[in-house]
């Protein structure tokens, strides 16, 4: 299993590249994202990309749980799609946007995905623990785990080397070509490299009169003044 730590700049890229080597190697793949948004963008780039859900569960194979009840009027039904079957060849699994993957219970009145742990549902899919398939995630860190998650597993090195004893290989892209003169940018990841320091230093910013200036809190409240003013008078017109 290979996890792939990556900041926002050559991802697009980086995946393209993955396909065509695998392409070229003849072996198969398959690309997934946690979203449908996120698997609409990975099309739109390479030609691939579907959800994981969709990649994972069977939904052909839709099973009906009798819920039993004394009451007649709360007799009711659950279904439940089975994790798929990935087959008896190699696959190569990249999953995009990664740090968004759960692994919380996700529990619905009137369905269940798998076992409702789509991180290790995933890993059930690909039949991790039996060597054959690899999984590469692609994800930055710095972004927000999973909603309802402390932190986003998928990224995490020790859980999959320590909790489910799986052999990782990490790479993380850090330096800044294509925008490598953007202050944006650059301060962004400044604020990034400060998240992942144990002692927090001082931030400091890099300043400019186009992209990123330096303004005082007088004169920004003075342009919010007139901007909520502008905004007032095209209300009432």
């Amino acid at each position: 299993m290979y996890v792939k730590r990556i900041c926002w700049y050559w991802k697009t890229t980086l995946i393209k590249g993955i396909i065509e080597y695998l392409e070229a190697k003849d072996k198969s793949y398959i690309l997934m994202a946690p979203t449908g948004r996120a698997a609409k963008v990975l099309r739109d780039k390479t030609g691939h990309g579907i959800t994981i859900h969709k990649g994972i569960y069977n939904f052909k194979k839709l099973e009906s749980i009798n819920e039993e009840s004394k009451d007649d009027a709360e007799h009711s039904f659950h279904y439940h799609f089975p994790i798929n079957n990935i087959g008896e060849y190699e696959h190569i699994i990249i999953v995009d946007e990664a740090s968004m993957v759960s692994n919380v219970e996700s529990k619905h009145e009137l369905f269940t995905f798998g076992t409702n742990y789509l991180l290790n549902d995933l890993l059930t899919f690909a039949q991790i623990s039996s060597g054959k398939n690899k999984i590469i995630f692609v994800g930055d860190p710095a972004q927000l785990p999973p909603v309802n998650d402390s932190r986003s597993l998928a990224l995490d090195r020790e859980f999959f080397e320590i909790e489910l004893n799986l052999q990782v290989s990490e790479v993380e892209l850090t330096e800044v070509v294509r925008q490598e003169n953007n202050l944006i940018l650059e301060n962004a990841t400044t604020i990034r490299s400060l998240l992942f320091q144990e002692k927090k230093s001082e931030l400091l910013f890099k300043y400019d009169d186009l992209t990123f200036v330096k303004v005082k809190w007088k004169h920004l409240l003075k342009h919010l003044q007139i901007l909520f003013l502008v905004r007032k008078l095209e209300m009432a017109l």
